[in-house]
């Protein structure tokens, strides 16, 4: 009985241990409109790029959010743009009226 208590244990610490594995941590809420976490935008661009996100959101009551990235930090697109919209919760919160447009540079994809 002590045995089979103990390979029970031991599954259930390789189940949590692997359910965290590769589970990267996501960038804080962005406080910008426009966000290059990859520094490929010159300072003066990404002040034009936000003011404009930020004047369309004024206006329109709807907010786009930009973030480029360098790469990809997992290995699933899906995944990780699912979870960072999750998590930063981009527009208003009864109306559900924003979005993300995800860069990732070096692996030529985006996501909104």
């Amino acid at each position: 009985m002590r045995a089979i208590l103990s390979a029970l244990v031991v599954c259930v610490l390789l189940v949590v241990g692997a359910a965290g594995f590769g589970a990267e941590t996501l960038p804080p809420p962005p406080a910008a409109y426009f966000n290059d976490y990859a520094g490929l935008v010159s300072a003066k661009d990404v002040q034009r790029l936000d003011a404009k996100l930020r004047r369309f959101a004024e206006e329109t009551s709807t907010q786009v959010v930009v973030a480029v990235f360098k790469s990809l930090p997992s290995p699933s697109l899906e995944d990780f743009t699912v979870r960072a919209a999750q998590e930063w919760r981009v527009g208003r919160k009864d109306w559900d009226d924003g979005a993300i447009l995800f860069v990732f540079v070096d692996d030529r994809k985006m996501r909104i």
